[in-house]
C-alpha cells in the first residue's frame, strides 16, 4: 500500500496562513491553531506547556503544521502525547498581540463555540483588565 494510492485517509482540511507577532512573520500550511490562556483545552492537561501565567499579558500559541507525510503525522501525535509543543511540525510561541491573514475564509471555533468564518483576526490580550476580588480565608 502506497501512500499516494491512500488520499482519503489523510483528508484532513488545512489552510495556508500568514501569521504575524511580535514583528515575526510565518507563512505556511497548517491543520490546527490554538491560541490560549489555560492550562488546559478540552480536558487535556499541560498541551500547551507548562508555564501558563493568566494575568501576563500573553496568550500561548500553538500552530500546527500540514504533514506532508505519514512519518510526519506520525511524529506530531508523538510529540502532542509527550507534550513537546516546539518541534519542526509545531510552532509554540507566547504573544499579547497576534494577527492571523489567509485568502479564504476559515471557521473560527471560540471557546467551543462557532466564532463565524474569518480571512483575517487579530487577537490582543488586555493584561490585567479584570479585577478580580476574592475574600481572604477564614484563620
Amino acid at each position: 500500500m502506497c501512500w499516494k494510492e491512500q488520499p482519503e485517509f489523510f483528508d484532513i482540511p488545512s489552510y495556508k496562513l500568514k501569521v504575524t507577532h511580535d514583528g515575526e512573520t510565518i507563512e505556511d500550511e497548517f491543520i490546527y491553531g490554538m491560541v490560549t490562556n489555560s492550562r488546559s483545552v478540552g480536558g487535556f492537561r499541560n498541551m500547551i506547556g507548562k508555564n501558563v501565567v493568566f494575568d501576563d499579558g500573553e496568550f500561548e500559541v500553538t500552530l500546527i503544521r500540514t504533514p506532508k507525510n505519514p512519518l510526519a503525522l506520525q511524529e506530531i501525535i508523538g510529540a502532542l502525547l509527550s507534550s513537546q509543543i516546539n518541534t519542526k511540525h509545531i510552532y509554540s510561541f507566547k504573544t499579547g498581540e497576534i494577527h492571523f491573514e489567509s485568502v479564504e475564509e476559515i471557521p473560527w471555533t471560540l471557546d467551543g463555540e462557532f466564532g463565524g468564518e474569518h480571512d483575517s483576526v487579530c487577537i490582543k490580550n488586555a493584561k490585567q483588565a479584570l479585577k478580580i476580588v476574592v475574600p481572604e480565608e477564614e484563620q
